[in-house]
């Protein structure tokens, strides 16, 4: 028996390729990437900063400009 055949019959999610020459990190980048109008895919925040009152600002920037926040 083709074990391809009894799962889903949905092709599998492919994961876009991260070119690292387009990740910026750090706060202080980001918030220049936002300021500077670049366009931002996604927002990765560490949990022990998602109540961070500093980060409040630049987590709303971000929300604005429609960058999805992952935690």
């Amino acid at each position: 028996m083709d074990r391809r055949h009894l799962g889903s019959s949905r092709a599998p999610k492919r994961k876009e390729p991260v070119d690292l020459d387009d990740v910026v990190y750090g706060v202080h980048a980001v918030e220049e990437a936002l300021v500077a109008g670049e366009s931002l895919r996604r927002l990765y925040v560490g949990d022990e900063r998602k109540r961070d009152p500093a980060l409040r600002k630049l987590l709303d920037d971000a929300r604005a400009a429609g960058v999805t926040i992952r935690f």
